[in-house]
């Protein structure tokens, strides 16, 4: 049996959670990208073999050395940030009438953490954040930046009106860590997906594993490439070929100060 599930992360937890106490035949899970490459999803084991596409990951350089700086006082001045590290360690920075939770007491210490506040290895969504944020950057600097001469010259008092910026966002196109942006007369990007399977590990757990893409840029016929051996669910067992949300308002903050 084969199940396209196009639903969100904790609307198929619960399903999961039910077919887990009724076992049942494997099934061939084909899954969207909302959930393909969620971590809580992952430890379902009756899952095995899914296949689905999913947004790119990717490594943002020095994001990783960004968040492992972090400490209590650098955190205290920003929402996001004090989020971030009371979410990572269960306790918040400041005592809060009525609430019982445990409060910081300054020894946490985020190089010493393992979870999965500090994995960087898995950005997707904050990576089109990372994206996004830079496109907004190119669209104002093709607003207050103009060649003369030869010359770049910016005005930096220039007042700047949200629809002006909207339409220079049609208009960029860079590259950044690797990936091009760019938007087509719709104003969509062009699409590109990681196809996602779901694999067993040498630790006899299950990972997510890139076994293909797809690049709409490419002609006819070459669009999607599917190098890898794929992990397929049999009728009667299943077979193993081989082995993104703060982070993404957190991103922001590293592209500022990495500018």
């Amino acid at each position: 049996m084969v199940v396209v599930a196009f639903t969100a992360p904790g609307d198929l937890r619960v399903v999961l959670e039910e077919l887990t106490r009724h076992p049942s035949p494997p099934r061939q899970w084909i899954g969207s990208e909302a959930w393909v490459t969620d971590p809580d999803v992952l430890r379902f084991r009756l899952c095995a073999g899914t296949i689905g596409f999913a947004i790119p990951k990717s490594i943002i350089p020095g994001f990783r050395e960004y968040v492992m700086d972090l400490s209590p006082a650098k955190v205290a001045a920003s929402h996001v940030l004090s989020e971030f590290w009371e979410g990572a360690f269960n306790c918040l920075l400041e005592k809060q009438a009525g609430s019982s939770d445990r409060v910081c007491d300054g020894t946490e210490d985020i190089q010493k953490l393992q979870n999965p506040y500090t994995d960087t290895s898995q950005l997707r969504i904050t990576n089109m954040v990372y994206k996004a944020v830079y496109a907004i950057a190119h669209a104002i600097h093709n607003l207050v930046c103009k060649k003369i001469n030869s010359t770049i010259h910016c005005d930096q008092f220039m007042k700047i009106q949200p629809l002006q910026v909207h339409d220079q966002l049609k208009r960029v196109n860079f590259s950044r860590n690797g990936y091009h942006v760019s938007f087509d007369a719709n104003g969509d990007p062009v699409a590109f997906y990681e196809l996602i399977n779901w694999q067993k590990n040498p630790n006899g757990g299950q990972e997510f594993v890139t076994v293909g893409l797809y690049d709409e840029s490419l002609p006819p016929g070459q669009k999607c490439l599917c190098p890898y051996a794929v992990t397929a669910v049999h009728l009667e067992h299943v077979k193993y070929s081989r082995r993104e949300n703060q982070f993404a308002a957190m991103t922001v903050y590293h592209v500022l100060k990495e500018r």
